[in-house]
């Protein structure tokens, strides 16, 4: 399932080994993601005041037990989570935003 996270450049680039998440996972427990068309809204709430963010395309398997697809009442919709750290080679490309 392609998926998309936003993070700052220097965030990805602290990754150490195959493995991945960002620091927001430790206290959360899972990784925010969106879909496509959810990007521009998650960037507006989120990261209105951010420099250097990049975006992850993410494909994580259909089939991960990781993965749930949440309501999100502050969006009004379901939203993708992943319970887990994310595999470097799951990352497919890296856009500057």
């Amino acid at each position: 399932m392609k998926l998309y996270h936003i993070c700052s450049k220097e965030e990805w680039e602290s990754r150490q080994g195959n493995l991945w998440h960002p620091e927001s996972y430790l206290e959360e427990g899972f990784i925010h993601l969106s879909f496509k068309g959810q990007i521009k809204d998650s960037l507006k709430r989120h990261f209105k005041d951010k420099d250097n963010l990049i975006c992850l395309e993410i494909h994580i398997p259909a089939n991960d037990t990781k993965l749930k697809l949440e309501f999100v009442s502050t969006r009004n919709q379901k939203m993708p989570h992943y319970y887990g750290v994310i595999k470097s080679k799951w990352v497919k490309a890296i856009e500057k935003i």
